[in-house]
């Protein structure tokens, strides 16, 4: 048992992780915080969730629970292909995204969009935390209820990316690439991955997929427009959204 932890095969859970320190020796405080650390990797254990549970039944704790994975993480990378991440979006942009489809409705969805913005509170928070969100433009130029609205979006991603915190890129439309990546994912440190599809998400923590993701979010982080490349790509399609008002 002990070896497939240590080859990441495994999984233990709190209550092991504590008999195995009683049995060790170890102190008090190094129990309690390797203890800590298996609820967490205990919260992030390896599963697949059919969207269609998450979306009509539990959309907001799943945004809290993902909340709790940011929380937990000093670093957490997430890239998206077709929609603003998450950790960036409007409200009624984040009301849109959930509203899609009629899975969930009236006060479920107010839970679910409250959730999402809940967890961008982490953002504006100074401590060691950092974030990375890419996107392409074309998540940008998939316009979600009206120019107006995409106006506010823009400017909000704009606004986001000044703090000190928080990086973010967009892949340009103009920009050549050699890599094409079929979904979005959020990365927390070293320890796990989201993975979102039309039907499920998954929970991963085998350390061979989040070493794929990881050089995947690598080779996308370097084809990303920053800094004043991005202000100006932002700027573009704030443009072009308010000249269709």
């Amino acid at each position: 048992m002990v070896s497939r932890w240590e080859r990441g095969r495994n999984v233990p859970d709190p209550q092991q992780v504590a008999s195995y320190a009683a049995a060790l020796g170890a102190r008090d405080d190094e129990r309690d915080v390797l203890v800590s650390l298996a609820a967490r990797l205990d919260e992030v254990r390896e599963q697949n969730i059919p969207a269609r549970v998450v979306l009509s039944r539990g959309a907001a704790d799943f945004q809290r629970r993902v909340g709790r994975l940011e929380q937990g993480a000093t670093r957490v990378r997430t890239f998206t292909p077709t929609v603003v991440p998450g950790l960036l979006q409007t409200e009624e942009y984040a009301r849109a995204v959930f509203g899609a489809g009629g899975l969930i409705v009236s006060d479920d969805l107010s839970d679910a969009v409250n959730a999402r913005l809940a967890r961008q509170r982490l953002l504006g928070e100074v401590n060691s935390r950092q974030f990375t969100l890419l996107m392409t433009e074309g998540a940008l130029r998939w316009m979600a209820l009206s120019p107006a609205a995409m106006v506010r979006q823009l400017d909000q991603i704009a606004e986001t990316a000044d703090l000190p915190q928080v990086a973010v890129g967009v892949i340009e439309w103009t920009t050549a690439v050699e890599v094409f990546p079929m979904h979005g994912w959020d990365l927390y440190d070293d320890t796990a991955a989201v993975v979102g599809t039309e039907t499920a998400t998954g929970l991963i923590t085998d350390t061979r997929d989040l070493l794929q993701y990881r050089q995947l979010f690598d080779r996308l982080e370097a084809l990303a427009s920053k800094g004043d490349a991005l202000t100006a790509a932002l700027a573009r399609l704030r443009s072009e959204y308010a000249s269709l008002r």
